[in-house]
């Protein structure tokens, strides 16, 4: 195990901060021993929804919810963040969801889409 601090500049100011780190290293004895090691993931594991299953799940959720936000996005429809992003971008672009005015980060439906 490593512990490091040193002072260095940030860019956007240019002041010193203070930064640290603790990073883990295993030696080569630990790597050989771990080499034939499986991992396995304990409970259940979510599969991201398919675009008709993600359509119902929205039509659902907009019954009783006014928006969305991006988290809540990814959270319902098990996509990372990132592709949550991007799904919003295609439903915006097909018309289904809009931007929610001065929310940043939170979408309604359109008039007429997902139930409302």
């Amino acid at each position: 195990m490593e512990l490091s601090s040193h002072t260095g500049p940030t860019a956007p100011t240019g002041k010193d901060v203070h930064i640290s780190a603790i990073r883990f290293r295993p030696d080569k004895h630990l790597l050989d021993r771990l080499a034939d090691v499986k991992f396995r993931v304990e409970g259940k594991v979510r599969q991201p929804l398919a675009a008709p299953e993600l359509a119902d799940t929205l039509y659902e959720y907009f019954e009783t919810h006014d928006d969305i936000s991006t988290r809540e996005f990814a959270r319902i429809s098990h996509y990372a963040m990132s592709t949550s992003y991007r799904k919003i971008r295609e439903y915006i672009a097909l018309g289904e969801l809009e931007p929610v005015p001065h929310a940043s980060g939170h979408y309604r439906p359109t008039p007429g889409n997902f139930g409302k």
